[in-house]
């Protein structure tokens, strides 16, 4: 798929991303002619999608609906769709939409992150879930798809809130579900804060995909954290909801998930191993256990070494 960004940068300060560190807090803008350029030579690859992939198309609210006004003036044929990252509140703007509808934008990737309020407030998001459920009426409204995106394993977050996030998802009818499992990027905040308390137990960087759990989270242990993951998926991508009827893009991302099954089914037995002691029976961390990197430097409890008992996924 033909990629063209825009911008780069992002002026907030989410606590698991690591964006900021990589490509600033300022944002940067391309002239609207040079993006209009590459999505011209894109169409030389494609004759279907292609990605606008700022991490915020809508950074700049004048400059994005000065950009999809350029799009549609190029008089592309419907072959072409298009595809972006925008955030919650922006779907409330009518025009907004009505121009990327005119332009012929397909898919949007929302980052809705939580249904949980103090989730969302862990983790320095300023929208609400009043403001995600409008979200979706809009995008149904003005005929746009929504692949919603989540992040669980928060302080907050038990697997209650991740079968609560997919009950949300299956009744908002959105077109694509994706529930990433928090993951410690080395420079966001929660990285910081989950080295400093000790709950890193896997620095094998292979299994920093969003998809692998990675540290001890609060309320419940990694192996329940990653089956409740496995377990959305299964629900959300069944067989009657990515073939039935106006299945959408539910097929391409349900194939993924259904790759995915096996191996996070057996990452989830391994990681039994790796919790043993650190939970009470109610699921919930004993943080006396953990060890203090302070005191004692200790060590995860594996790496990225030969005596790492947990395999790479098979990709």
């Amino acid at each position: 798929m033909p990629v063209v960004s825009t911008s780069r940068g992002c002026p907030h300060a989410c606590r698991y991303c690591a964006v900021i560190r990589i490509a600033g807090r300022t944002p940067r803008y391309r002239t609207l002619d040079a993006c209009l350029r590459d999505v011209r030579e894109a169409t030389r690859y494609t004759r279907k999608d292609i990605a606008i992939a700022d991490d915020n198309f809508v950074m700049n609210m004048r400059r994005a609906k000065e950009f999809l006004r350029g799009l549609i003036a190029l008089k592309l044929p419907r072959d072409y769709t298009f595809m972006t990252q925008i955030k919650v509140g922006a779907l409330a703007d009518d025009e907004l939409m009505e121009l990327m509808k005119e332009a012929n934008f397909e898919l949007l990737h929302v980052a809705y992150e939580s249904i949980n309020q103090a989730t969302l407030q862990e983790w320095g998001k300023s929208h609400s879930f009043e403001e995600t459920e409008h979200s979706v009426r809009q995008a149904r409204k003005h005929g746009l798809r929504i692949n919603a995106m989540f992040v669980v394993g928060g302080d907050a977050d038990n697997e209650q809130t991740i079968r609560d996030t997919t009950d949300f998802a299956i009744q908002s009818e959105v077109a694509a579900m994706q529930m990433w499992i928090l993951t410690p990027l080395p420079g966001s905040d929660v990285y910081n804060q989950v080295l400093a308390e000790g709950r890193i137990f896997n620095t094998c960087w292979q299994h920093y995909d969003c998809q692998h759990s990675v540290f001890f989270p609060k309320r419940m242990s990694p192996s329940r954290l990653q089956i409740a993951v496995r377990n959305a998926n299964r629900r959300f991508y069944t067989v009657k909801r990515m073939f039935g009827r106006s299945p959408g893009n539910r097929i391409t991302y349900g194939a993924n998930a259904w790759m995915m099954d096996r191996w996070m089914k057996r990452y989830a037995e391994k990681l039994r191993r790796v919790e043993q002691g650190f939970y009470d029976d109610n699921g919930h961390l004993i943080s006396d256990r953990l060890p203090s990197r302070q005191a004692t430097g200790a060590s995860p409890r594996f790496g990225p070494s030969e005596q790492n008992p947990i395999a790479p996924p098979p990709f």
